[in-house]
């Protein structure tokens, strides 16, 4: 060693010392003082490294019983670099060797890397004095997880023991702890809002303490859920834990009802035509109008995904010529449209709703009028009906409100076609096109009730 690298670093052991030596006045209790060392980079940004060392530095403070001394307390000493190219040092146990002059218990050291599409990050705690590995430990995050905060700090927890005298707050705890369901549905047990603190990662586990035998998915998340087979009173407990603080638990009463098998529902339907359905020989250009109108709906559920629906309508729709109003047009025509649809539907629960994929076909009645005032002599044709075939594929989300009431909000696509030769009107020049062809966007607002 040459008299220049000791004269370099003395200022930093007189900086390190200071920072350790205690303070016989204040007589508080011994510190362990840990030299957070940079992590170093393995094909990761240098930014993300100085970033994790600052979180690492962070987390090793928040314990009471450990000082940490970070790059910015002893400067060039705490480089990797320079202080091999000073003092000839080859590994970490070279080092340890040097900062235990200075009265530093514990080396932390490490790396953060990646590898493919994962980062790899590697810490270890070094005893000073023996000038060997105390512990280490490794996480590999995927980079798609958003978890790489979580795995530094959960690795500080597992490096030093998460029994150590900590700065903690515990989790707090936020549940419904009383729910009610039906036989046969999915129920789902959420735990998802709970937080810590600190930030600290939190780890849940489920288990069931009382009722009927349940099958619970997802018993390690924050999110459990079971299949209600039987009625009856449910509890269950959900650990959660921040791996410092000594675990809470809380119980979750699931009440199971009978199952409400019929739904009733009334509502709202319009539909969004995509093509025109009237025709006119004198070249006006007739605009549809969307047809609307009131609808009845009804289910009966068959199992726990699958529902057999039905729907009873009756839509109106009134078309008369581009750029006319509806009061003062001279030509016009009104389709009523009473129909009847039969079809199922699929559930894809989820918390708080449900959604649905449906198929329906069905049929319906057109009573089709027409009025025309040629040179101011009204003339109407009302005598014009067509019996036709629905086919109906939509989705829909389902917000139950209560046990018994709920919401519907459905769209989809439907046509409609005449299954016969629509009569022409004997006193216009109007005709319907494609015998009666409509399709377009269905859409359906309803509130319905479990009976």
């Amino acid at each position: 060693m040459t008299s220049r690298s000791l004269h370099n670093l003395l200022p930093v052991l007189l900086l390190a010392a200071s920072l350790v030596a205690p303070d016989a006045e204040a007589k508080k209790p011994k510190q362990l003082a840990v030299a957070v060392l940079d992590l170093e980079s393995v094909g990761a940004p240098q930014e993300l490294a100085r970033n994790l060392t600052a979180l690492v530095a962070s987390e090793v403070g928040r314990y009471r019983d450990i000082a940490p001394i970070t790059r910015r307390e002893v400067a060039s000493l705490l480089d990797h670099d320079r202080q091999r190219q000073l003092l000839g040092c080859e590994d970490d146990s070279c080092l340890a060797q040097i900062v235990g002059a200075l009265g530093v218990d514990k080396l932390l050291s490490g790396q953060v890397g990646q590898v493919e599409s994962t980062y790899v990050l590697t810490l270890h705690l070094i005893d000073v004095r023996s000038a060997k590995v105390d512990k280490h430990v490794s996480r590999v995050v995927p980079f798609s997880s958003n978890r790489l905060l979580d795995s530094v700090k959960s690795a500080v927890i597992e490096l030093i023991g998460p029994h150590a005298s900590v700065q903690n707050q515990g989790p707090r705890l936020a549940l419904a702890r009383e729910l009610s369901a039906n036989r046969e549905d999915l129920v789902w047990l959420d735990a998802s809002r709970c937080y810590d603190p600190d930030g600290d990662p939190l780890e849940m586990s489920w288990r069931q303490v009382d009722g009927p035998p349940a099958l619970l998915e997802g018993q390690n998340r924050p999110q459990a859920s079971f299949f209600a087979r039987e009625e009856g009173h449910y509890t269950f407990a959900v650990r959660v834990s921040d791996g410092r603080a000594p675990a809470q638990e809380e119980h979750v009463k699931v009440e199971v009802l009978p199952r409400r098998r019929f739904i009733v529902g009334l509502g709202y339907k319009q539909l969004l035509s995509f093509n025109r359905v009237v025709e006119d020989h004198e070249g006006d250009v007739f605009r549809n109008r969307a047809p609307f109108g009131g609808t009845l709906l009804f289910g009966f559920k068959l199992t726990e995904r699958w529902t057999l629906i039905g729907e009873g309508a009756v839509s109106y729709m009134n078309v008369y010529p581009e750029g006319a109003e509806a009061e003062t047009a001279d030509k016009s025509v009104v389709i009523w449209e009473p129909s009847v649809m039969l079809g199922a539907r699929y559930r894809f629960p989820f918390d708080g709703f449900d959604f649905w994929t449906s198929a329906s076909v069905g049929t319906s009645r057109m009573f089709i009028s027409a009025h025309t005032e040629p040179d101011g002599l009204a003339r109407d044709d009302t005598q014009v009906r067509a019996q036709c075939v629905v086919g109906d594929l939509a989705a829909a989300v389902d917000v139950p409100v209560g046990e018994r009431f709920g919401l519907l909000l459905q769209g989809g696509v439907r046509a409609r076609r005449a299954t016969e030769t629509l009569a022409p009107f004997k006193n216009t020049e109007l005709q319907i096109a494609r015998k009666g062809f409509l399709w377009g966007a269905n859409l359906i607002g309803a509130a319905y009730i479990r009976l």
